[in-house]
């Protein structure tokens, strides 16, 4: 059982250091990876604001 648990822990440290889908600072600094989410979220809003008037007028 404790082979079993540590191939696991040792397997999900890889992967969490290949994945993107996890905070990298290599990948990209934080300042930047902030500039990036608050774009996305602005544009999104951006897009929801249009598609709900765009609804309501139809």
């Amino acid at each position: 059982m404790k082979i079993v648990l540590k191939t696991h822990v040792k397997g999900k440290k890889k992967m969490k250091t290949l994945s993107m889908a996890h905070p990298n600072e290599d990948f990209l600094p934080e300042e930047e990876a902030q500039f990036v989410i608050n774009s996305a979220r602005i544009i999104l809003r951006y897009i929801d604001s249009k598609m709900n008037r765009a609804s309501l007028t139809e």
